[in-house]
This record gives C-alpha cells, structure tokens and sequence, in this order.
C-alpha cells in the first residue's frame, strides 16, 4: 500500500490534521478527474481511517478541522466510502 503512496505522491503518515486534509483533498480530486480508481481511493480513504482516527474523527464524527478544510462535495464522498465503518478507540 505504501509503494501506492509514493507512486502517486501521497503522504501515508501526514503529521497533523491540516496535512491530513490536504491529502484528503489530493485523493479524493485524483479520484474524480480519474486518475486512480474507485478501489484505489476505497483502499487510501480506509488506510487513513484506519492510520489516522485521531485526525480524522472527532468522537463519532468527523473532525471539524477536516470537514471545513475539505468541504461539503469531497466529505460526502468520504463519508461513502466510510459508511458502516467503524473505527477503534484508543
């Protein structure tokens, strides 16, 4: 999965919240201008979740930071891909 990352130039481990979005954004805009598939950003969206649920949630929903930065469009599409997830707490 990482060798996935490098090729396309995303950031596996991003360092904070804002980095996190902003990868979000890159993966989630290469996925509607088909550049990576519906599998491929399946597989990114869940290595995040999975990775990063303290940057990416909040308690039950998604951080704040991450829904303004990302906007409405590109959450909803996550939120897709995330539906009937659940992620660990720690």
């Amino acid at each position: 999965m990482e060798e996935f990352f490098d090729t396309h130039n995303y950031i596996a481990y991003p360092e904070t919240i804002v980095k996190l979005a902003r990868e979000l954004i890159k993966v989630v805009d290469d996925y509607t201008s088909r550049k990576i598939t519906n599998e491929d950003l399946r597989k990114v969206i869940l290595f995040y979740a999975d990775n990063s649920p303290d940057k990416l949630f909040n308690g039950s929903d998604y951080n704040i930071t991450i829904k303004r930065k990302i906007g409405v469009k590109r959450l909803r599409i996550i939120e897709s891909l995330l539906n009937g997830y659940q992620h660990r707490l720690r």
